[in-house]
């Protein structure tokens, strides 16, 4: 079952994907908080290898992904805007982030599948960088966030990005 995170909860296990979306790249990086995770590799692998770390059943799993999970409207044009501060510069609510969020929905619908584990769901947000870094460094330094930084909780004018679900869960922003 997928749920919001919540930063009171004690979480043994942490899992990030930054998540890439090619046809033959390797675009998508993986790592676990115990770092047995710790690897780029294609989309379409992500759900497996995540079926297969995820295996005892009743541990309540952290995932955080960095993809727009939630997004927000303009109330006179209904168009999207930014959630908050944290997008600002980096056009995360349009554009590329977009098809990130498409990528999102294909992973979570696939954990959903997963239903003797309590799995919570935080969006990842790594800021402006400065330069190129690797897909899995990205993961790791969004777990290492997820841990030393305050997350942003959801405004009421959030909506869930998945049609269905009424999951928004919060945000850590990493790289900042």
């Amino acid at each position: 079952m997928l749920k919001a995170a919540n930063p009171r909860i004690e979480y043994a296990t942490r899992l990030a994907i930054d998540v890439g979306f090619a046809e033959k790249k390797r675009s998508t990086g993986i790592y676990s908080s115990d770092g047995i995770l710790d690897l780029n590799c294609h989309f379409g692998s992500v759900a497996g290898l995540l079926r297969e770390y995820i295996k005892p059943p009743g541990c309540p799993v952290l995932i955080i992904i960095e993809a727009p999970l939630s997004q927000c409207y303009r109330v006179d044009n209904a168009n999207p805007k930014r959630r908050g501060e944290f997008e600002k510069g980096r056009c995360w609510w349009v554009n590329a982030g977009a098809t990130t969020m498409i990528a999102a929905q294909r992973i979570l619908w696939d954990l959903s599948l997963l239903e003797q584990n309590e799995i919570y769901v935080l969006e990842g947000f790594l800021s402006n960088k400065k330069t190129r870094t690797d897909h899995k460094d990205d993961a790791q330094a969004l777990i290492q966030a997820s841990m030393q930084t305050p997350w942003i909780m959801p405004e009421k004018d959030w909506e869930s990005s998945m049609r269905g679900w009424d999951l928004v869960p919060p945000v850590v922003v990493a790289g900042t």
